[in-house]
């Protein structure tokens, strides 16, 4: 609500403007003025309409572009594409990096030139609710690069019996994406079942991740990442071993 400031109005003595208080001089004669009325009717103010006014529409980010140079599999084109739509729909602001093939994820982090904790580890798990039940589900979790999951503590987090890491065609076919490139982006099955997500704690700034091809990394922001997604994180790792 707008408040409007008034001038302060003086009160009169009774005086005419100009002239002392005291009585006009004798040769003065004071006619009271009468103010002529207008008989031209006044014109009213056009009301404005209330029209609710639209709010300027939020965009999301478009896809992000793919390197130049960069030639893809039309099975890894589909898988990047997929990541980079589920990124724009989200909202969440992604870039794509070209890194060159790598046999390891300590030469992928020492292509792009990062430590390995940088790189995040995308695993997908079988779990069952009970040791002897038949049906099973399935969770993904995050890992720093340098460190590796704890499946006890996962266990306990995703409230599972039994869990264990899935075969490479069971997690194409849980996430439509091959080992080594997966990312929770665009993650689905074939019937566009998604899983739930954990993170180790220990995540945190800019982050670099599979992105559907083997020759390209995708770098994000966490807190990014883990908000789009509802990721709950907790400490569900331990020390790699050491070569």
């Amino acid at each position: 609500m707008s408040t409007t400031l008034q001038e302060p109005v003086e009160e009169s003595d009774g005086s005419l403007p100009g002239i002392g208080s005291g009585n006009p001089p004798a040769s003065v004669s004071v006619v009271p003025c009468m103010e002529q009325q207008s008989t031209r009717p006044s014109a009213a103010p056009d009301a404005a309409p209330d029209v609710e006014r639209p709010s300027a529409p939020i965009t999301a980010p478009g896809p992000a572009p793919i390197p130049s140079g960069v030639e893809l599999s039309a099975e890894d084109r589909a898988s990047v594409d997929r990541i980079r739509a589920d990124a724009a729909a989200r909202g969440v602001a992604i870039e794509l990096v070209a890194r060159g093939p790598s046999g390891s994820l300590e030469e992928a982090a020492a292509a792009l030139g990062i430590p390995p904790r940088e790189i995040v580890k995308t695993l997908v798990a079988r779990a069952k609710v009970t040791q002897t039940a038949d049906e099973h589900t399935y969770v993904i979790a995050l890992i720093p690069g340098d460190r590796q999951v704890d499946w006890a503590k996962l266990r306990r987090l995703a409230g599972m019996k039994k869990m264990a890491m899935t075969a490479p065609a069971e997690a194409v076919e849980a996430t439509g994406h091959r080992p080594g490139t997966i990312t929770p982006f665009g993650a689905e099955s074939a019937d566009g079942t998604r899983w739930p997500v954990y993170a180790d704690a220990s995540i945190a700034g800019r982050i670099g991740m599979g992105s559907g091809a083997r020759d390209l990394s995708l770098f994000v922001e966490a807190h990014e990442l883990f908000a789009a997604f509802d990721i709950v994180t907790a400490d569900i790792t331990k020390p790699a071993p050491q070569d």
